[in-house]
């Protein structure tokens, strides 16, 4: 009669215990502890709280200021790609904390438009927080950077540019969509899981060339690691979900910095660039519920193929920084879990019969 102990060490989401039946009998299975040296545990980002999503259609009319290029070939926008929106989300604690300064929801919105002066910006903030109740410090206004959207600079200031009047009226209907949306996004918070995990994404890549011939920064693709000045790009991405507590889905958030410039100078068309696809792919892999799209720091990066007027390079590239997101929340563990390094020790025993 003989005996034989086994060890092993993994990461699993169960504890450890139980009986190992053998036909000679039950023998339990001791689930030992982390010893000094051990692995720490696997823990990814998450936050139970209330959350609440929503948005709104803001696409702009045709015809509107859209001359966002010094070079561009139109100052009036021919076409729609496709849709614009503002998307809104909210956080609360799961339990309410009162209304004092610094205490309350969180609320977020984020827009397909390039940029706005500080007044224009500090109107629109003004508007979101009279109509929900949220004050300022705790409101994030976030804009998606498309160059390929109304440019609002000029006719803010020059009302009767070309699609100027269109411009200014879009801007009212936008600010009160953002309103709209930030109601919507509060009323709508219930308990959930936001969970969140990091990806790579290649698609931004470095944008500035030091030509020495013409002792002249460039701007377009650099590849080369070795010329003056090169920077590698930040390919990190950062993809959330949020699951209410009865499992369904609520929203899905995708954070990546890189330009969106696909559509350029010779384009016409309003689009939300490459953040347009990407937020339409993130949704369809999250039960097709809005993607709230934030961008990164994306100073001096473009995509490789840029500043053109072919929709499908921004598609494209949409697609690539979506699939990265949505393989990124492929690997969330369940929510509220965490991998931890247990030691799982077995006895085996043999009989033999001696005559």
């Amino acid at each position: 009669m003989g005996d034989r102990g086994t060890a092993g060490g993994q990461m699993t989401l169960e504890s450890g215990g139980g009986l190992w039946r053998t036909a000679a009998g039950d023998f339990p299975i001791a689930g030992a502890g982390p010893g000094p040296n051990a692995p720490p545990p696997v823990v990814q980002p998450s936050a139970h709280c209330r959350i609440g999503a929503a948005r709104r259609d803001v696409t702009p009319p045709v015809g509107i200021y859209n001359c966002n290029w010094g070079a561009a070939v139109s100052d009036v926008a021919s076409g729609v790609h496709q849709a614009f929106y503002v998307t809104a989300l909210a956080f609360a604690p799961l339990e309410p904390t009162g209304a004092a300064e610094g205490e309350g929801p969180l609320l977020a919105v984020t827009i397909d438009l390039g940029w706005l002066f500080k007044g224009e910006t500090d109107e629109l903030s003004a508007a979101v927080s009279a109509a929900t109740g949220v004050s300022t410090p705790r409101l994030l206004i976030s804009l998606s950077h498309t160059h390929a959207g109304p440019s609002m600079t000029r006719p803010f200031t020059e009302p009767n540019c070309p699609g100027g009047q269109l411009a200014l009226a879009w801007w009212a209907t936008l600010k009160t969509a953002a309103a709209e949306a930030g109601r919507e996004a509060l009323a709508a918070m219930q308990p959930g899981w936001l969970r969140g995990a990091t990806g790579r994404c290649d698609l931004a890549q470095n944008r500035d060339h030091f030509d020495q011939d013409l002792e002249s920064w460039v701007c377009g693709y650099n590849g080369d690691e070795t010329s003056p000045g090169y920077v590698t790009p930040d390919d990190t991405l950062v993809a959330c979900v949020a699951h209410a507590d009865n499992g369904e889905t609520l929203c899905s958030l995708c954070n990546y910095g890189c330009h969106p410039v696909c559509l350029g100078i010779p384009n016409g068309l309003l689009s939300p660039d490459w953040p347009g696809t990407c937020r339409e792919t993130v949704a369809a892999a999250t039960d097709g519920k809005p993607c709230f799209f934030m961008l990164g720091c994306c100073g001096d990066t473009n995509p490789m193929r840029c500043v053109c007027d072919d929709v499908k390079v921004a598609e494209a590239a949409g697609r690539r920084v979506g699939y990265a997101a949505a393989a990124a929340l492929e690997g969330l563990l369940p929510a509220g879990a965490q991998l931890s390094y247990k030691v799982r020790r077995s006895v085996s025993v043999s009989c033999s019969t001696v005559s």
